[in-house]
C-alpha cells in the first residue's frame, strides 16, 4: 500500500520557518483543505498533523468544501498529548495536545495491521534544529494509525529532520536487533500486562530510550526498546538484563563511531 504523512507549517505559524520561502502560504486555511483533498485522492491511507487552535477552522473550511462538492474525505482524529510542552505568554490554559487527522489504509489487524490506540502521550522533541520536529515515538504511533507494515511505501511530504522516513525504514516489528540477538522473547497475551511490564522497566532506561509494547491480539505482545536518536539500535526485550545489554551495545556503537571519526 501507499501511505503519506503530511506535517505542514501549522495554520498561522508560517513565520517560524523563514528558511522556507513558501511557508507563509500555509497561513491560509484553504491550503490545508486542499492538502487533505490531495492526500485522500493520491494515497491508500494518510495522516496530517495540525495544531489544536487550527483544528476548528480547518474542519469548518473542510465542511464548506464538502457541502459544495457533495462529497469529501472520510477520516478520524487522533490526539498527541504532550506531558512536557511549551507555555505561551498570555495563554492561561496551555495547549498540550495536537490533533492528527488520519485515514487508515488497513483497518483490521487480520490484514497484518498493528493494534494501537487513537492517543499518544509523548513529550516534544528538543534541540532538533527545526520548529515542530516530531519524536520517533510519535512517528511509530502514526505508522500504527495508518496500518503500515513492512513492504508498504511511505511518502513524507514535509520531511524536516527525516525522522519519519527513518522510522518507517526500520519497520514497526522488525528492529535491527532481532530475536536472534535477544533470546527467549517473553510474549504477553494482554496489552495491559505488557504495559505494566514496560512501566516496571522504564526506571532502568534513560532518554532517548523508550520501552513500549508492540504486537497484536492475534500474535501476542512483546516489549521493544526504542532509541529516538538512533532507530536502528532498537530491539525486542525479554528481561531486565536485555535492557542493560542493549544499552551496552548502544554505548559500544557510539564509541566505535567516535573512533572512526577521529581516525
Amino acid at each position: 500500500m501507499r501511505f503519506a504523512y503530511a506535517d505542514p507549517p501549522y495554520l498561522g505559524c508560517g513565520k517560524f520557518y523563514p528558511e522556507h520561502p513558501e511557508a507563509l502560504r500555509w497561513d491560509q486555511v484553504g491550503e490545508h483543505v486542499a492538502l487533505i483533498a490531495r492526500l485522500d485522492a493520491d494515497y491508500d491511507g494518510w495522516a496530517m498533523s495540525a495544531s489544536a487552535p487550527s483544528l476548528q477552522p480547518i474542519l469548518t473550511a473542510l465542511g464548506r468544501a464538502q457541502t459544495l462538492q457533495n462529497t469529501g474525505p472520510d477520516f478520524r482524529i487522533a490526539s498527541w498529548v504532550k506531558p512536557f510542552a511549551a507555555f505561551m505568554r498570555n495563554v492561561r490554559i496551555a495547549y498540550t495536545w495536537e490533533p492528527v487527522l488520519f485515514k487508515p489504509g488497513r483497518d483490521s489487524s487480520r490484514d497484518g495491521a498493528p493494534v494501537g490506540r487513537d492517543h499518544l502521550s509523548e513529550s516534544i522533541s528538543l534541540k532538533r534544529g527545526l520548529t515542530g520536529a516530531k519524536p520517533a515515538a510519535f512517528c511509530r504511533w502514526v505508522l500504527t494509525l495508518l496500518g503500515y507494515i513492512e513492504g508498504d511505501e511511505l511518502v513524507d511530504m514535509f520531511p524536516g529532520t527525516g525522522v519519519m522516513s527513518a522510522v518507517a525504514a526500520q519497520g514497526i516489528l522488525t528492529p535491527a536487533l532481532s530475536q536472534e540477538t535477544v533470546k527467549g522473547v517473553t510474549m504477553y497475551d494482554a496489552y495491559e500486562d505488557a504495559v505494566e511490564r514496560a512501566k516496571s522497566l522504564r526506571p532502568l532506561v534513560h532518554a532517548p530510550w523508550t520501552v513500549t509494547p508492540v504486537g497484536s491480539p492475534e500474535e501476542g505482545y512483546r516489549l521493544a526498546l526504542f532509541n529516538d536518536d538512533e532507530p536502528t539500535a532498537s530491539g525486542y526485550l525479554a528481561s531486565d538484563e536485555d535492557v542493560k545489554r542493549l544499552l551496552e551495545l548502544y554505548v559500544e556503537r557510539v564509541k566505535a563511531l567516535s573512533q572512526e571519526t577521529v581516525e
